[in-house]
């Protein structure tokens, strides 16, 4: 949601126009807007540096909160044995 508000004061002091161009886009679709805009309104390397390693790590956040929710997970035995992660994936390939 912060990407989102940031965004969205980087568009312009009307709100509600980046509320109307988030509002359909994907957590890494925010974060590319959001890098963009704000290349756009600063010249600062050191800033843009920054927030280049911020959206890296939110986007490793991503990715384990990814794997997390979108697997299932096993006990096996006993409260104190191991979890174990079970995905299923299937994907179509191109010859």
């Amino acid at each position: 949601m912060y990407t989102e508000f940031f965004v969205w004061a980087l568009i312009g002091q009307d709100q509600e126009i980046g509320q109307i161009v988030t509002s359909q886009m994907s957590f890494a679709r925010i974060c590319d807007t959001l890098c963009s805009l704000f290349r756009y309104r600063t010249q600062n390397s050191d800033m843009i540096e920054e927030l280049d390693n911020i959206i890296q790590r939110a986007f490793q956040a991503e990715e384990r909160r990814n794997s997390v929710i979108h697997s299932s997970w096993l006990g096996l035995g006993s409260p104190d044995s191991s979890i174990t992660r079970f995905k299923i994936t299937s994907k179509w390939k191109k010859a």
